[in-house]
């Protein structure tokens, strides 16, 4: 078994595979929560709320539903954040993994780098999962920081997702030339 082999292995059923699930789990973990955080409304409904506990506040029951929510659809999320900030948001409408689907990549560099933009993906999609959890935490009361820890989680993931466009964002503010092409050149191949 050589590298490239393996490179073909991983990009095109590990990796992808690894991303849907996470996703299905970050899916499944927000219907979790939203359960939970109903239930524990119901409950406070049916008390006398006028002293609820800490973790039982009407206010961050609800919000815990809409993180539940998000929570729901994380393709959707991760479509949004890129048509609103960088450039993979077309390319996401129909399937979050068809930002780098394309032909069929030939060459060692291209499988290269297939597979080191889905392991960036993977990265990025469990730093989105742990920011949702964050936000979950810092709603239920467990963690006074869970808002700035899953701000940064939220965008480092994105930037790790959309690890293409943030490299062509910045290499182009700071007038570099800097992408696939030139990453193919280092490593000695020419496409």
């Amino acid at each position: 078994m050589n590298l490239d082999s393996i490179l073909l292995r991983l990009g095109d059923a590990a990796l992808p595979s690894f991303i849907q699930l996470i996703m299905a789990l970050m899916a499944f973990v927000g219907m979790l929560v939203i359960f939970s955080s109903m239930s524990n409304l119901y409950m406070v409904l049916q008390e006398d709320f006028r002293r609820p506990s800490r973790d039982n506040r009407p206010l961050s029951l609800m919000v815990r539903c809409i993180i539940g929510g998000l929570m729901t659809i994380p393709a959707v999320v991760l479509w949004r954040a890129a048509d609103a900030a960088l450039g993979g948001g077309a390319s996401t409408e129909a399937a979050v993994l068809a930002y780098i689907n394309g032909a069929v990549e030939t060459g060692y560099c291209d499988r290269f780098v297939r597979v080191v933009n889905l392991l960036f993906m993977a990265v990025g999609i469990i730093g989105v999962f742990n920011a949702f959890l964050n936000f979950d935490d810092k709603a239920k009361g467990f963690n006074p920081n869970g808002v700035r820890s899953g701000v940064v989680y939220l965008l480092g993931g994105l930037a790790c997702f959309y690890i293409v466009d943030v490299v062509r964002i910045v290499a182009n503010t700071l007038g570099v030339d800097a992408g696939v092409p030139q990453l193919c050149a280092a490593l000695g191949s020419p496409s």
